[in-house]
């Protein structure tokens, strides 16, 4: 399958303009990056932001309307607009996960390429998320982003090594990796 990566962590999940230092081309394990996959009701999604955010609608219109969005920035505005789900604070770590379980595949580019990150901490994002990522400046969040991808990553592994049942325990947020 390749050498893994060697850095000792991931902290950026995009490819940043040199003057501007905003994303020009987003990376496997950001939620922007382009990959179509579908959903065990057959919707096909265009990213996993696209997923994560139709999930949060209260009513279908507003979940049909983020799925066909052209654009996982859209995507993420129209979320922002929207009347949310009753226990969606409740939800959304599962919603994250089961969005990274479809696009990270054994068989899969994107799975490939998470495999490849192995023993390699996940942890960016530039924009001051500290529920779903490290803020760059300070060094503080609870990096749940990095958490289920390296999660996702371990399930993987087991798969390839023939224990699917082989269950990665979460630490809790801010209690170390």
């Amino acid at each position: 399958m390749g050498e893994p990566l060697t850095y000792g962590s991931i902290r950026q999940f995009y490819v940043a303009d040199d003057r501007t230092g905003r994303p020009i081309k987003h990376l496997p394990l950001s939620n922007f990056y382009r990959n179509e996959f579908t959903d065990r009701n057959g919707n096909v999604w265009k990213t996993s932001e696209h997923f994560y955010q139709a999930h949060k609608a209260a009513n279908n219109y507003d979940f049909e309307k983020i799925r066909d969005c052209d654009s996982p920035n859209k995507a993420k505005r129209i979320g922002q607009t929207i009347t949310i789900r009753s226990g969606w604070n409740m939800e959304r770590l599962n919603v994250m996960r089961q969005a990274l379980d479809l696009k990270f595949q054994v068989g899969r580019p994107e799975g490939a390429f998470l495999l490849l990150t192995d023993g390699i901490l996940a942890e960016g994002n530039t924009w001051g998320d500290r529920f779903w990522g490290v803020d760059l400046n300070t060094g503080k969040g609870d990096n749940w982003l990095g958490i289920l991808l390296m999660a996702r990553r371990e399930y993987m592994r087991s798969e390839l090594d023939g224990d699917p049942s082989h269950q990665l325990t979460l630490p809790l947020p801010g209690h170390g990796y």
